[in-house]
Parts: C-alpha cells; sequence; structure tokens
C-alpha cells in the first residue's frame, strides 16, 4: 500500500473539482478557519490556482480566502491564524497569484464583550441552541463578501467552497445528504448564495495524511507556508494531549483521531470543560500557562448558571393593554457584568506586562469601553456614568487586578417562571424624559440621525472644551464606533482630572450622549428610538422604585411583588378587551406620537401546541380617546421594548 499516493489521488480529485469551478467562469470563496479542514481545503485552492496559471489561464476575478474573527478565540489560535494569513499573502504575491485574504470580524454589537458584558444577556449554555455562530461568523463572511464584490466591480458570480466532509458524524452526512450536498455539485441557496462541498468524500485519515506529508521536506503540493503544516499538526498534538493521528502512515494508521476542537474561550455551550484548551495548558505549561485564567473564565461563567442572585428580573416587556410588565431572570445584572469586564480586562492587563508592550491578545479595547458606556448609561446600571471606563482607569493606569474567582457550581434548580408585575398603582405619566429627549442634548442627537455636522464650536457637556466640527454618514448599523476616536476618548478622559478625582458628578446621560457628540459613535435613526426605548425603560425601573421607598434590591422586589401566569391571565381575563393607558413608550420629543412599533402578535392554536410569530405594525393614535384597533380575538399583542 502506498499511503502517499493514496493521499496524492484522493486531493487530486478536489483539486480538480475547483479548476472547473474556475474554468467555468465562477469567482471564487475560500472559508477558512486554518483548522485540519480547512487547511487542506486552502492547500488544495492554491494548488488549483497554481496548475491554472501554468495553463495558462487567467482567472477573471481575484480567488478570495476569508477568514472570520469571533473576537473571543482561544488566544494561541490567533497567533497561528494571524501568522498563516500573512503568510498566504507574501506566497501569492511572490507568485503572482490573482489572491485576496480578508478577515471578517462581526459588528460591535454581535460581539461576547457586548452582549452579555454591556447588554446582560446570558452566555449559550449547554443544551440551548448555537445560534451564535451565525452572529460571529457566518453573518461577518457573508457581509464581508458583499462588500468585496462591491469593491472589485467584478460580474462573476462567487462559488464558496468548504471542507465539510461526510464522516465527520453521521448526523452530518446525514443532513448534507438530505440537502443532496454532493463533493461534485454547486448548491444554491434560497438567498442565491452558491456552495460546493468538494471534501464531502474526503475521509479523516486522508486529511491528516495530507498535512503529515506537507509538513516533510518532500511535500506532495506546493506548501505556502514557511514551515509546511507542522504548525497545524503542533497545534492538535497539544490540544488532544499530545496523542493526536498526526500522520498518516503506516506506524499511525490504527491510531486515535483528534478528539478536542478549537472554539471560543467563551464558549458555554460545549459542556464542562474546554478539552483543547486544558490539554494545551497540560501539554506545555511554559507556552501555554498563560491560557490558565480563560480556563477559569470559562468555568465561572458555568459555575454561576443557576445563581439567580446574578441575575436581573426587571428589563422584561410593557404590555400597554394589560399594563404589566414582565418579570424574568433572563439577564446578568449589572454587579456580574461589571465583573466579568474587571477579570477580562485584568487579563489583558497581565499580557501587556508580560509581553513587554506587545500582547498576543487585548479581549477589552477601547472601542469596546465605548460601547458598554453606552449600553449602561441607558439602562442606568450605576449611580454615575462611565462605569466601564473607570475599571479600564483603575486596572490599566492605576494597576489593581481582579481575579477570576474558583467557586463551586450552583446545583441545577428550577427556572423561575416568568411573572407579571402590574403597573396600574403607578402613573406613567411621571416617567421622566430620558437622554433622547432632554431639551439640552436632543437638538444635538437629531443633527446626528439626520447626517448633519455639527457647526464649530460646539461645547462638549463633559470638559466644557469646545470641540471642532465633525462631519459623519449615519450607519446602517445599529451601533458603530470609530477605534481610532475611541482610543482618543479614552486617553483623554482617563487623563483628565476631573475625572480622576471627581467622578461623582459625571451622569449616565453624558455617558451615552459624549461618544455620539464627538463623533465617535454613530447609529441609525430606527436604533436612535430603540435606545430611547430602553432609556424610558429605566425610567420606569427609577419610578417603581422610587414609589417603594427604594428596595434594596429592585429585581427581588418586583418579583416577589409580581403575580404568577395563572393571577396574570385571571386578571387579563376580567378586563376583556378594556385598553390600558397606553404605551408610556410614546412621548413627545426624539419619538413622535405618530411613529409606528413594532408589535410581535402571537397566534395561539386550537391545541395550543403550537404558535406563530407575526409582525405587525401598530400605529399608535394621538387622541388618546380614540381606540386602537384591536386584533382578533384570538391573538394576543406583546408590544416589544
Amino acid at each position: 500500500m502506498d499511503l502517499r499516493k493514496d493521499t496524492k489521488d484522493a486531493f487530486d480529485i478536489v483539486i480538480n473539482r475547483i479548476k472547473k469551478i474556475l474554468l467555468s467562469g465562477y469567482g471564487l470563496t475560500v472559508a477558512t478557519s486554518w483548522g485540519k479542514d480547512s487547511m487542506c481545503l486552502s492547500i488544495c485552492a492554491v494548488e488549483a490556482m497554481n496548475q491554472l496559471k501554468a495553463e495558462g489561464f487567467v482567472l477573471k476575478s481575484p480567488v478570495l480566502f476569508l477568514h472570520s474573527n469571533t473576537l473571543v478565540e482561544n488566544p494561541s489560535l490567533d497567533d497561528y491564524t494571524y501568522d498563516i494569513g500573512n503568510e498566504l499573502r507574501y506566497y501569492a504575491e511572490i507568485n503572482d497569484l490573482n489572491l485576496e485574504y480578508h478577515i471578517a470580524e462581526p459588528t460591535i454589537t454581535n460581539t461576547f464583550i457586548y452582549k452579555t458584558i454591556g447588554y446582560g444577556k446570558l452566555p449559550i449554555y449547554p443544551g440551548q441552541q448555537r445560534h451564535c455562530s451565525i452572529d460571529l461568523k457566518i453573518t461577518p463572511l457573508n457581509n464581508l463578501q458583499k462588500e468585496i464584490s462591491k469593491t472589485i466591480g467584478s460580474n462573476a458570480e462567487y462559488v464558496a467552497i468548504t471542507g465539510k466532509r461526510y464522516s465527520e458524524s453521521k448526523d452530518r452526512e446525514q443532513r448534507m445528504r438530505d440537502n443532496n450536498e454532493k463533493p461534485d455539485h454547486i448548491c444554491i441557496a434560497s438567498d442565491g448564495t452558491r456552495a460546493q462541498h468538494v471534501m464531502a468524500d474526503i475521509e479523516l485519515d486522508d486529511v491528516y495524511g495530507l498535512l503529515h506529508y506537507q509538513s516533510q521536506k518532500d511535500q506532495i503540493y506546493s506548501s505556502f507556508t514557511k514551515d509546511g503544516t507542522e504548525r497545524t499538526l503542533e497545534l492538535y498534538r497539544s490540544a488532544n494531549d499530545g496523542g493526536c493521528l498526526a500522520a498518516k502512515a503506516e506506524s499511525t494508521l490504527k491510531s486515535e483521531p483528534c478528539g478536542a476542537r478549537f472554539g471560543c474561550f467563551t464558549c458555554t455551550a460545549a459542556g464542562k470543560e474546554d478539552t483543547s484548551l486544558i490539554n494545551m495548558i497540560a501539554s506545555d505549561t511554559e507556552k501555554y500557562g498563560y491560557l490558565m485564567e480563560h480556563v477559569r473564565f470559562r468555568e465561572f461563567l458555568l459555575a454561576i448558571r443557576f445563581d439567580w442572585s446574578r441575575r436581573d428580573a426587571t428589563r422584561g416587556q410593557y404590555n400597554s393593554q394589560t399594563n404589566h410588565l414582565t418579570v424574568s431572570p433572563d439577564y446578568f445584572n449589572y454587579e456580574t457584568r461589571r465583573n466579568l469586564l474587571r477579570y477580562l480586562i485584568s487579563m489583558d492587563a497581565d499580557e501587556l506586562e508580560r509581553s513587554g508592550g506587545v500582547p498576543r491578545y487585548q479581549h477589552v479595547t477601547e472601542r469596546d469601553i465605548v460601547a458598554i458606556d453606552i449600553m449602561w448609561g441607558i439602562q442606568g446600571c450605576s449611580d454615575r456614568g462611565f462605569s466601564a471606563l473607570e475599571v479600564w482607569h483603575e486596572v490599566h493606569n492605576l494597576g489593581k487586578r481582579y481575579r477570576v474567582p474558583e467557586i463551586q457550581d450552583y446545583h441545577k434548580e428550577i427556572v423561575p417562571q416568568k411573572k407579571y408585575f402590574d403597573l396600574t398603582d403607578y402613573d406613567l405619566d411621571e416617567v421622566g424624559p430620558t437622554m433622547f429627549t432632554n431639551s439640552v442634548y436632543r437638538s444635538q442627537i437629531e443633527e446626528i440621525s439626520n447626517n448633519v455636522g455639527y457647526s464649530e464650536g460646539y461645547t462638549c457637556p463633559i470638559t466644557g472644551r469646545k470641540l471642532a466640527g465633525c462631519d459623519f454618514l449615519e450607519t446602517s448599523f445599529s451601533l458603530e464606533i470609530c477605534n481610532e476616536s475611541a482610543i482618543n476618548m479614552v486617553e483623554q478622559m482617563t487623563q483628565d482630572p476631573d475625572f480622576i478625582y471627581n467622578r461623582n458628578h459625571f451622569t449616565n446621560d453624558q455617558a451615552v450622549l459624549v461618544p455620539f457628540a464627538n463623533g465617535v459613535a454613530k447609529t441609525s435613526k430606527q436604533h436612535f428610538k430603540k435606545f430611547h426605548r430602553m432609556a424610558k425603560m429605566t425610567k420606569l425601573r427609577e419610578l417603581i422604585s422610587q414609589k417603594n421607598d427604594y428596595p434594596f434590591n429592585l429585581s427581588q422586589f418586583m418579583y416577589g411583588n409580581a403575580k404568577s401566569e395563572y393571577e396574570y391571565n385571571m386578571t387579563s381575563n376580567a378586563k376583556g378587551d378594556a385598553q390600558g393607558q397606553g404605551s408610556f413608550l410614546d412621548t413627545p420629543g426624539f419619538v413622535s406620537r405618530e411613529e409606528k412599533f413594532e408589535s410581535r402578535l402571537i397566534m395561539k392554536t386550537q391545541d395550543h401546541k403550537r404558535s406563530d410569530t407575526l409582525t405587525n405594525r401598530i400605529k399608535i393614535k394621538k387622541d388618546s380617546n380614540e381606540e386602537a384597533t384591536k386584533p382578533p380575538e384570538h391573538m394576543q399583542l406583546n408590544l416589544l421594548i
């Protein structure tokens, strides 16, 4: 048996499939994570380009190699993927290959830092649907490809090739065959995107065989990396306690394949342990010991899953018809989120010191700090503004460190049921204006949303300094932070004596609006309105707290005094079709009374086993005496906030 020949024969077929795509006039996209499968795919794609060039074929459009960085990858992988990407670019340049390498990143509002620490959303825990890959990988890659296609002005239709294989698992094979995903067949999705899984019939032995031979001096194909695939194999060896099937050769053919997989260090969906991360540390403590704090961070997220004292139950939906507020512990509370931020920034500061100023990772950037402070300010998390910036200052400038505690897992408990807080005794007209309706700031916010630059001489509400005019376009993203401007803002504010010595006089309003006023942040008109509604909910919580003599724990107070599902349904049935006070979210100012709010109508079937969510636009009436259009009796209306 000639193992080398068998390996080459298997991948020659893959290379010919790739060549056929290019010869048919399609553009080519190679989505790569630089793992074992996508490394083999990339080797084949580069070899196909080399062969076509030697045959005199000229590509009409560049082959796009796309890599997705979730921003919470295992830090050791960041170094590896960064180096491999740069070596691919250099190889393409010196060999005159029409190839481009790009890195996609999620928008700031889809990052772990913003979603979990800023907004309070829980991570994906074991047993829950892993939709995070859509926000962190798939959507960024799709958006990047669209942007690149516009930039290069190519009319070619692109086909994305993947390293998906039937033999990865029985479930994977069944899904691929059900979807007619064949190695020599281009699949067209409902949105028109094209993909071909050119490695579908490749076995795991073949994958490790190619990686083995490409790591030798006598390689099968030309290598675009300086040491072939040795670093790829080394990562898999270290992640599998040194027992990885690193080569397809007679002596190792019967060995067990690699079991550990690489992923985000914040990922709690995989279960109790991140096997690859732990094995890497065990394999070489001197080289990978710095990752131990990442292991503790993930274990901490898992340990507090059922610790309800770390949750906030006050951020539910407001139903204007029944005048109730949903209360359910579905978010991390502010204290938990601030601690998570402290742990990550401390890890960053340690890495800065350890590396002598050239860190391998920085999980929390100045851009993240600005975004978090905007969200914490809107939610009124603290009694003063710029709390995230304060943590940054404490750690990076004052030298404080916060270590991830080792705590016992909270035993799985019955999840508290959703309850409903009655607002009948509260005059919602007392809910005060937000930073988006306050006359001091409103005109400035409207200028930003209307795509108008500031005039010279605008005074910053924090420092009192005159600012230069800034012109920038409204963005289609929900929130966009300029990285360079964020760095300047964080640096200037943490050196300002007022910020250092007079922290208490900084307000949440300032934390939200100063980034917009200075051109550091921008958003869409629609998202400004969402920010407004979120801020109104914060004002409502403040009103509830005030009317009840400021309870020590508002979340516990509201949950303890809320109605059960049964009591709520009885109350709702008793009210019949009577209207509530109307939406207190509808206030004069930035959001007008005529504005249409999105509502969710949940269709209940007769057997109550299935519900279909519909989106309807409900127009809020100016005249409170004029009855709004009622939904059909078999529908329940819940106003989205």
